[in-house]
């Protein structure tokens, strides 16, 4: 069993199934004022936003909203964030750049296994695009633009690591006779897109509904 294989044991053992996606929050101290942007998987290779609210402390349903938006979501605290509520797991902007490193390191394999197989002579290599930088939301003063502008950061990025795999799933079956394995080594040669790439997925945990 390959590494992308056992990244899909592990998702599945771990519930990830319920794992609709990201709810990135940004609760800045001292504010009454906490902003939440959802981000999840729309396609085989496409991340998208797909709800985004702001909540005021002295909304009496405050909490309920909250634990409503995040169910069965991971969550991600902007730069200078504090959790609004009590969360299992919270990730900071960090995973989402380590979330690119293996993003990149991931593509790099992939080119070289391309340019390693004997039967990758002549073919074109895999093309990937660049890289996104991380954003600097350090002065901006509005919650809501501080977590679209982190919530797209992590959308660019997710859509580059599902846009890898699918570079990589294409190269497992010889499209002339159907047959696998084709350029890909065994440890990467799994027929399924990979939801995260391992390191990662150790990371991600959904928050429960509470």
């Amino acid at each position: 069993m390959g590494q992308l294989d056992v990244v899909g044991e592990l998702v599945r053992a771990r519930g990830f199934d319920l794992l609709l996606g990201f709810a990135i929050i940004d609760r800045q101290v001292g504010t009454d004022v906490t902003a939440v942007w959802l981000t999840t998987r729309v396609d085989d290779e496409q991340v998208g936003h797909t709800n985004a609210v702001c909540i005021v402390d002295t909304d009496p349903e405050r909490e309920k909203k909250l634990r409503s938006l995040i169910a069965d979501r991971a969550v991600i605290l902007t730069t200078g964030s504090e959790p609004p509520l009590p969360l299992a797991a919270p990730l900071e902007v960090t995973a989402i750049d380590e979330l690119l490193q293996e993003t990149s390191a991931h593509q790099q394999r992939i080119r070289e296994a391309v340019s390693k197989s004997p039967r990758g002579k002549g073919l074109v290599q895999p093309t990937f695009p660049s890289a996104p930088s991380a954003p600097n939301t350090s002065e901006l003063r509005d919650a809501a633009q501080r977590a679209l502008i982190t919530a797209n950061y992590l959308a660019r990025v997710w859509t580059a690591w599902l846009a890898a795999e699918e570079q990589r799933r294409r190269r497992t079956i010889d499209p002339r006779t159907q047959t696998s394995p084709w350029l890909m080594p065994e440890d990467m040669n799994s027929p399924h897109i990979a939801e995260f790439p391992f390191g990662f997925s150790q990371r991600v945990r959904p928050e429960p509904l509470r």
